[in-house]
């Protein structure tokens, strides 16, 4: 309650006004965008924020993954308050923030339409030497665990090499010289 009092003067009597003003719990603006999600990169930290002048740490905020049948992408949430997100499947996810409840601000949650997008896989194929006569090599280009790579010949080589069995990577000495192979990682 606020008291509003008057002494009174030479032409008014003194007098006494009380109101009762009732202060509400403050609301905060929510601030929630992501970084592009790319398939085959590292997860990232979900970081929501609040307006410039609030007291607000990264614990206030959750996060969920919200999709509907319409959303065709995958991700998930891990770590605490499930703020690390690592994209699963190419599409569309919804993500939504939500803001813990304090002692003087409400809470609230603020929803975002999110594209992941295919990667580009690291691929390591490194050079090798072999020679005629050698028995066979299996060709071993690496991304990600489970990557199935297809392999062939390519360009005009001095040398020749046969390559068979599964995905060609099964590969034969045949004349000597340079020989340049493709590793290739269909979709």
């Amino acid at each position: 309650k606020v008291k509003a009092a008057f002494a009174g003067n030479s032409h008014l009597l003194p007098g006494e006004k009380i109101m009762t003003l009732t202060v509400q719990k403050g609301v905060r603006q929510i601030n929630f965008q992501a970084p592009a999600l790319v398939i085959g990169n590292l997860p990232i930290e979900l970081n929501a924020t609040t307006g410039p002048y609030h007291d607000q740490r990264p614990d206030d905020f959750t996060y969920e993954i919200v999709s509907s049948a319409a959303y065709t992408g995958e991700a998930v949430l891990s770590g605490e308050g499930n703020r690390i997100l690592t994209p699963v499947k190419v599409g569309y996810i919804q993500l939504k923030a939500v803001l813990a409840e304090t002692d003087l601000y409400q809470g609230g949650e603020k929803v975002i339409s999110k594209e992941i997008r295919k990667g580009r896989p690291v691929i390591s194929f490194a050079n090798f030497e072999t020679a005629i006569g050698a028995p066979s090599t299996n060709l071993h280009a690496t991304a990600y665990e489970g990557a199935e790579f297809f392999y062939t010949v390519v360009g005009n080589n001095a040398g020749h090499v046969n390559l068979s069995g599964e995905g060609n990577k099964n590969m034969t000495p045949v004349l000597p010289g340079t020989v340049t192979l493709r590793a290739f990682l269909p979709e």
